[in-house]
């Protein structure tokens, strides 16, 4: 049998904010410089995909984890990430990210997929 987690969302960062990470718009391009250092004919799904989101996060998050990067969230709470990622030929792939507290547990984290955090989602289900 799974282990429940509880999850506990604390007090929003900004007036009017309901989740923990609120994803804001993003862009996505081919890597321009993959191609200026590889000028031969390639496929679509070998050029790396540089990606970004405006995310705004609740005031309790000292920082995130990009993948595998630690990023610090600034007094605002909001910021802009940004990331490389294979191309899927219709863009690329958002990593995982996840919401740390000042103590170093986890808040929340929103998918690759994902439109919402998992802390909003619990909060819709009733958790």
């Amino acid at each position: 049998m799974a282990a429940v987690q509880m999850v506990t969302c604390l007090r929003e960062g900004q007036p009017g904010q309901v989740r923990m990470i609120e994803l804001g718009g993003g862009a996505g391009v081919l890597s321009r410089a993959y191609r200026l250092r590889h000028p031969h004919p390639h496929s679509i799904g070998t050029v790396p995909w540089i990606g970004s989101n405006e995310l705004q996060v609740a005031a309790e998050v000292d920082h995130l984890l990009l993948g595998e990067r630690r990023i610090e969230v600034p007094g605002n709470s909001s910021l802009i990430v940004v990331w490389k990622s294979p191309s899927t030929g219709r863009g690329g792939i958002r990593p995982l990210i996840v919401a740390v507290g000042r103590d170093g547990s986890e808040l929340s984290r929103i998918g690759p997929q994902d439109s919402m955090d998992s802390c909003t989602w619990a909060k819709l289900s009733g958790q």
